[in-house]
């Protein structure tokens, strides 16, 4: 069951029981055919609170999928700023009125050739946000599981976002201390511009699979399948598509 809607700022997302096709670039550049137009936060991929369907099965604090890094990172010309130019994937769970983790893939212009592996945390929806990152690229083709974990530990609860079985951060602040409830998650692909691309092209699309969700009563990881309806967002329809091809099983790209 999948119905598209909008989505708000930094998360908005799609239902999953899915459909997708993707994209593949082959090696990414800070190059592109196009300047910047206007700096807006823009994002295609799927999350719960864009779901129209009614309650969610379970409750979450955590995310997880494997991501298939296709390249194809090809940013707009005229911002030079690495801090505001640039295409990410990533997995994300975030509170419902703002404040989240996320890790994936990043790339941003000043990078060279090397998309990095790297975490986001924000603890509040009005407060700063920190990035940080683990040594290495993300080479086309290469997969990786990227995920934020809820944790009881050293006395108090904190979110982790990892890659594999590294941490890339550990908050040092309670999601439950600061988050409004219920926590929503997020798999999705991110620029801030419309004339720059997200990884993936129809042929070789950026891919999520063995999407998992963390249940809050228990602090297991399960299977999107049944246990998480996902609704589909695209905010920038003329240039990015989306599909699922199972309900653990997401895809996006450039056209």
């Amino acid at each position: 069951m999948f119905r598209q809607r909008r989505r708000s700022r930094h998360f908005t997302i799609l239902a999953l029981f899915l459909l997708v096709q993707a994209a593949v670039v082959t090696f990414p550049r800070v190059a592109s055919a196009e300047a910047c137009g206007t700096n807006q936060n823009l994002q295609t991929g799927f999350s719960t609170n864009n779901w129209p369907g009614g309650p969610e099965p379970l409750t979450y604090e955590g995310a997880s999928a494997v991501i298939l890094d296709r390249g194809g990172y090809v940013l707009c010309t005229s911002d030079t700023n690495g801090g505001t130019n640039f295409s990410t994937t990533w997995t994300m769970v975030f509170g419902n009125t703002g404040g989240y983790v996320q890790s994936g893939t990043m790339y941003r212009f000043g990078f060279g050739t090397c998309v990095k592996r790297w975490a986001e945390q924000r603890q509040t929806p009005t407060g700063a946000f920190a990035d940080f990152y683990i040594g290495g690229c993300s080479n086309v083709g290469e997969s990786h599981r990227y995920w934020q974990q809820a944790i009881f530990t050293g006395g108090a609860w904190v979110l982790r976002s990892n890659i594999d079985t590294t941490i890339i951060h550990q908050s040092n602040w309670s999601p439950f201390a600061n988050w409004q409830t219920p926590f929503q998650v997020a798999y999705s692909a991110e620029t801030y511009y419309a004339q720059s691309h997200i990884p993936g092209s129809p042929s070789a699309p950026q891919d999520w699979s063995s999407m998992q969700v963390q249940r809050f009563d228990n602090d297991s990881f399960v299977d999107s399948c049944s246990n998480v309806f996902l609704g589909s967002y695209n905010q920038n329809a003329g240039r990015w598509s989306n599909d699922a091809p199972n309900c653990n099983h997401i895809r996006s790209w450039t056209r």
